[in-house]
């Protein structure tokens, strides 16, 4: 049951490697590409986009609520002011 995967052959059959001065230079021209193209990636942008964009629904859900409440109110007071002249509010347009 003790099975050798082929994975291990092709480990084994890698050839060596040798760091010299060039393949130093490489890595480091590499990881110096790497992080540039980090550096220069859109997601800040984008953070910005969407903080700004939840910022106006919120504004917008905000007033929609502040003139639901004025309504409210006026509605309580066109109530009131039938109710003292002894005007059925049954409609439903009060």
């Amino acid at each position: 049951m003790n099975q050798k995967h082929p994975i291990i052959d092709q480990y084994e059959n890698m050839n060596s490697v040798e760091i010299s001065s060039e393949w130093n230079d490489q890595l480091f021209k590499r990881i110096k590409l790497k992080e540039e193209s980090l550096q220069k990636s859109n997601a800040p942008i984008y953070a910005i986009v969407g903080v700004l964009l939840l910022f106006a629904v919120n504004i917008f859900v905000v007033f929609q609520n502040v003139d639901r409440f004025k309504s409210n109110i006026d509605k309580a007071k066109f109530k009131e002011i039938a109710a003292t002249f002894f005007i059925q509010t049954n409609s439903s347009k009060f």
